[in-house]
This record gives C-alpha cells, sequence and structure tokens, in this order.
C-alpha cells in the first residue's frame, strides 16, 4: 500500500551484536519520499544497554546519510541521543514529529502530558 501511495517507499529492518557476536538489539525504520520529501521513520527497536542505544542511532544515522533524508522521526529515546551529537544536525533538516498534536493550554493533555510515554509503535504512526 505505502509503495501505491508514496514516491519511493522501504522498509528495512536490522539486527546488530557485540564484537562477540552477541545479540546487542535491532531497529526497524521506513524510507518514504512524499512531495520530494524524504522521511525515514524508526518504527520498532529493542536494544539492551545504552552503549546499544548509541549504536542503533549510528545505524539510524547512516541510513539518513544513505537516503538523503530531510527528515528523522526517533523515538524520545533515540532523540536524546541525538540532541547530544553535534553532527546530527548536518545530516537531517529535523528531528521533530510534524504530525503529532500538541496540548491545548490548560486542557486534560496538557495536565497528563507527563504521564503519556511516546516509546509505542504500531508500524505506520511511529511511537504515539
Amino acid at each position: 500500500y505505502f509503495g501505491d501511495v508514496s514516491e519511493f517507499f522501504e522498509h528495512v529492518a536490522l539486527q546488530f551484536s557485540s564484537p562477540v557476536h552477541e545479540y546487542s538489539g535491532y531497529v526497524v525504520f521506513s524510507v518514504r519520499v512524499v512531495d520530494r520529501q524524504r522521511y525515514l521513520k524508526v518504527t520498532d527497536y529493542e536494544w539492551l544497554s545504552e552503549a546499544d542505544a548509541v549504536t542503533a542511532f549510528g545505524i539510524v544515522m547512516i541510513y539518513a546519510a544513505k537516503y538523503r533524508a530531510d527528515f528523522v522521526e526517533l523515538p524520545d529515546c533515540l532523540t536524546a541521543q541525538a540532541m547530544r551529537t553535534p553532527l546530527a544536525s548536518y545530516l537531517v533538516r529535523s528531528f521533530i514529529r510534524r504530525y503529532l498534536y500538541r496540548a491545548k493550554a490548560g486542557g486534560q493533555l496538557e495536565q497528563e502530558i507527563g504521564e503519556v510515554q511516546l516509546d509505542m509503535a504500531d508500524n505506520d504512526c511511529a511511537f504515539t
């Protein structure tokens, strides 16, 4: 379906391991082009340590560069890693999830926003 409605669509799943070939984690993302804008969206992930999170972020950035992504959509745990990486801003124009609704001032969501965890994925709408 996504390949039919996008100029380009590809789904990528990568597993990575430690130097001694022990499982360390995986990252799944989609790449699509819509109106000449390239989007890389992480849709699922797992890692066993903070060092593995750094590896996952590096993998995502390598593929963002490979696909020349204009926008990269990350889970919050990788967004924090991205903000600590000076060169990331040179690779992509935005880490913002443009389609998220923002809390209305004084509204119920604003009161509960601290309880919302942005770390779930349904494989189409990442981590909302």
